[in-house]
């Protein structure tokens, strides 16, 4: 603002009381646009687990995978882009939270990188909640990269193949033990499946965790000579359980079996036997859940057999989509075999795509497969994972493997150190961060409310970042906010502060840090670091933006808070990031200035409601409204580029006026367009 408005301003407050004539109806009905770009969300989420284990995961609002740039038949994570909440489930698979996003989103992502569920599903919107059910059809999600369509040279095996315990079916050099439906699932699924506890799949997890490279981790797994195939010491039953599927792709998993004192020296000496058409979550591409199985056929060269005699050894084999959208086979690959010397990389030590792990609580050996070729792959050896049982247990030669590892709970907070951020501290388990790690959202202000000003919104420009700290029970026991000015554009001393959805008495401390020191700070605090007379708890950040010397071209102050609490608060009380952030007037206490509908803290002169353009009613909750259909305070998801002095947000950014004439419904990215 000018410094003519200097003037105005004052004689606003000398006559705040007095209400200026607009000629405009004062409607106790009429609807007030909220002007929100960003909204605060339910989020709930049902992995329907059948085991009791907390499952870690991430929200995007984008889907987080991007073709790969060396082959664009796969999908690889998207590092750069960052979620939007973190978050760890009961052990009963169950969350029930909030999300603030960006209100142009209608679409979430969930990915957990946790052995045992899906690793992507998508949400369900309705009635301004967002829902995730791993067994609805509606929240299950295919890659692109899975969906995408083979050469037609390839081979392919139909899905209507039989085979009988006397006859082997044998089509295109390969052998199926049955029929499928059209998500892969085998018509011969042995029942019920495994019920899968929770003590496993924690182990399973310490042992093979979603993006930890196996050789650096666990570098004992592939180490030249490591047992990569079961070996047969007496007859046996030989069972193959599905565990997990960590791929972007619909895989083929099978197996080959052979004399254990003659291996095969090429790949054409091999039989392949089709064990899972499509390991694939249902959710994921597929149909499957973790404990399905199936029964393992032995092959004699004329008819098969549930018994593996002694002295014959059981490979593995994966082929890299494999799986075709019309349900039948493409078994030309990629494969990638348990046998180093098939496999394609030219590097020995990247050649092992098969990790085979002993279970000697269990007396089962878990497999895990790589489905990419390994010089452009996580190298997690999860993206196929399931184990060999034997029955009875002792007719596999156990020795050479190695042992999984134990699932360990150093701070005894009932989450696994695997999925527990801060293992050693059992009052915190995760963080998760608003609106992102390292991102910044951007509140923007005009200063002469109750009057309207110019509207470019560039009096008061702020931007922030957060982060909550939770426990296992996903309530808050820590904040860290921080706070970052970055333009002033009026001549009036303006201070800024937020407050808390929960009250002043329960937080134990309020830390100030940051490279700005405020020496004529105004406004009193309790012992605790909240200001006073207030029953909420009410952080005071600066009390005078134009002291700061902020430059277009200028380095911006930092400004942080820790703010610790007397015992764990809900989210939901807390309220998410920015909270309810506001603005003081030129050193008068009782002049705030909130966004459109948010309460004014127990400071504010509510004398001044009501007066010149401001058309806020306490009695109907309605604050810091007015009829010229503008507001005073805006949240702007990321970066903002603020409009220039005296240039309005109308005019600078064309799509502001039909978004905020549609309620929103109409360009909600309106802030991605300014005019120049």
């Amino acid at each position: 603002m000018k410094r003519v408005l200097l003037l105005l301003l004052t004689s606003i407050s000398i006559c705040a009381c007095v209400k200026a004539p607009r000629g405009i109806a004062d409607s106790d009905t009429k609807e007030y646009f909220d002007f929100k770009t960003i909204g605060s969300y339910t989020i709930t989420i049902d992995y329907k687990l059948k085991f009791n284990s907390p499952i870690v995961f991430y929200l995007y609002d984008e889907y987080p995978f991007q073709k790969s740039d060396t082959d664009p038949e796969v999908e690889i994570f998207n590092e750069e882009l960052k979620p939007v909440l973190k978050g760890i489930t009961e052990n009963s698979g169950k969350y029930s939270g909030v999300v603030s996003i960006k209100k142009a989103v209608k679409q979430l992502y969930l990915y957990s990188p946790t052995i045992g569920v899906p690793q992507l599903l998508k949400s369900a919107f309705a009635n301004n909640i967002f829902t995730v059910d791993a067994t609805n059809p509606l929240n299950h999600i295919l890659s692109s990269a899975i969906t995408s369509a083979l050469s037609p040279a390839y081979t392919l095996l139909p899905k209507n193949v039989e085979i009988s315990a006397q006859n082997a079916i044998i089509n295109g050099g390969f052998h199926t033990l049955g029929t499928w439906n059209s998500n892969g699932v085998p018509d011969y699924l042995k029942t019920p499946g495994v019920t899968l506890t929770a003590a496993f799949i924690n182990d399973i997890n310490a042992t093979l965790p979603e993006n930890k490279k196996v050789p650096e981790t666990n570098p004992q797994f592939i180490t030249n000579g490591v047992n990569s195939s079961i070996h047969i010491v007496a007859d046996a039953k030989v069972e193959m359980v599905f565990l997990h599927e960590g791929a972007s792709m619909k895989n083929v998993l099978g197996y080959f079996h052979y004399p254990t004192n003659s291996p095969p020296k090429s790949i054409s000496e091999i039989t392949h036997m089709i064990a899972f058409p499509n390991a694939s979550y249902a959710g994921s591409g597929g149909g499957l859940s973790a404990g399905d199985r199936v029964q393992l056929k032995y092959w004699n060269g004329s008819t098969y057999s549930d018994i593996f005699p002694p002295g014959v050894s059981i490979g593995w084999y994966i082929i890299a989509y494999g799986f075709r959208g019309d349900a039948s086979i493409s078994v030309k690959g990629p494969n990638y075999y348990s046998f180093d010397e098939f496999n394609p990389e030219t590097d020995p030590l990247l050649k092992s795509h098969n990790v085979q792990i002993f279970d000697s609580e269990r007396m089962v050996v878990i497999i895990g497969f790589e489905d990419q070729n390994r010089t452009k792959s996580d190298q997690d050896f999860n993206d196929a994972l399931f184990y060999i049982a034997a029955t009875p247990e002792t007719s596999i030669q156990y020795s050479g493997i190695p042992t999984l590892k134990k699932s360990n709970d150093s701070d005894s907070d009932g989450i696994p150190d695997d999925r527990d951020e801060f293992p050693n501290d059992a009052t915190v388990v995760y963080s998760t961060h608003y609106p992102a790690i390292n991102t910044y959202n951007t509140l923007a202000f005009e200063d002469l409310w109750p009057n309207r000003g110019d509207y470019d919104m560039n009096d008061v420009v702020v931007s922030y970042n957060s982060t909550h700290f939770l426990n296992s029970r996903n309530q808050v026991v820590k904040v860290i906010d921080r706070i970052r000015p970055l333009w002033s554009g009026g001549i009036l001393d303006v201070g800024f502060g937020y407050q808390l959805g929960v009250s002043a008495t329960s937080v134990k401390s309020v830390t100030k840090s940051g490279d700005y020191i405020d020496n004529n700070f105004r406004y009193t605090l309790s012992a605790n670091g909240t200001e006073t007379k207030q029953n909420k708890a009410t952080i005071m950040a600066f009390d005078n933006i134009t002291e700061m010397g902020l430059t277009s071209g200028g380095a911006k102050p930092n400004i942080n808070f820790e703010i610790l609490f007397n015992s764990p608060v809900s989210t939901s009380d807390l309220t998410t990031p920015p909270y309810n952030p506001f603005i003081v007037i030129n050193k008068n206490r009782g002049m705030e200035v909130h966004m459109p509908n948010y309460p004014p803290t127990d400071r504010a002169d509510y004398t001044l409601f009501g007066t010149y353009d401001d058309k806020s009613k306490p009695s109907l909750n309605r604050f810091y409204v007015s009829d010229s259909e503008m507001p005073w305070g805006i949240l702007i998801p990321g970066e903002f580029n603020f409009p220039t002095e005296r240039v309005s947000i109308v005019s600078f950014y064309p799509k502001f006026q039909p978004w905020a004439e549609s309620f929103g419904v109409e360009y909600p990215d309106w802030y991605l367009y300014p005019i120049n």
